[in-house]
């Protein structure tokens, strides 16, 4: 819990920052001249409306045709009485993708996800920027649910593959979840 709360505090300081400095653009990248490069993804505080607080912030780690991702996402009901249909839900690809899409629901969350991918075939720029083929690896943990228990940490993991087009994106995908479970996912345009 101890975690969450300076997680949401950092994020918390990281919207405040961006009030101040308006003028710094996001994401920020950095080149090295052997063609690596980190993207720092601007932490975004997605709601904090009185009931409902949520952010989430990434990093990405780019060499070549290969990209290492890290995202964390996160949101608490600052204790108050949120609705039940304003609760926070995991489960789906890349959001615990071994879990059905949003099977796990609740007034607290957070999650992590690390992720690596690799551009396999590079498209024409007209065509849109290629075909990719990676893996996540994904921890989540929901508490305070009115029809979910809370979970502790669940593990899950993905295989994918997906193109980006100039017609959208298009993604398949196997999740592999704790105890065997396991999903299969086709997804065309953006979820």
């Amino acid at each position: 819990m101890k975690f969450f709360l300076f997680a949401v505090a950092l994020l918390l300081v990281a919207g405040t920052c961006r009030a101040q400095a308006p003028d710094v653009a996001w994401p920020r990248e950095v080149k090295a001249a052997d063609g690596t490069s980190i993207t720092v993804y601007q932490p975004q505080l997605e709601a904090w409306d009185g009931v409902r607080l949520e952010g989430q912030a990434a990093v990405a780690l780019s060499f070549g045709e290969h990209t290492v991702n890290v995202a964390l996402h996160g949101g608490s009901d600052v204790h108050t009485d949120m609705p039940a249909y304003d609760t926070f839900t995991l489960g789906g690809p890349l959001r615990l993708s071994g879990y059905r899409i949003e099977e796990f629901s609740g007034r607290r969350m957070g999650f992590g996800r690390l992720m690596y991918y690799n551009r396999t075939i590079r498209f024409p720029d007209i065509l849109g920027s290629g075909m990719y083929a990676g893996a996540s690896l994904e921890a989540g943990r929901m508490n305070g649910g009115d029809t979910t228990a809370d979970t502790g940490t669940v593990w899950s993991g993905s295989l994918f593959i997906s193109a980006n087009t100039f017609a959208g994106p298009a993604y398949f995908g196997a999740g592999l979840g704790e105890g065997g479970r396991y999903t299969l996912y086709l997804l065309i345009g953006a979820p």
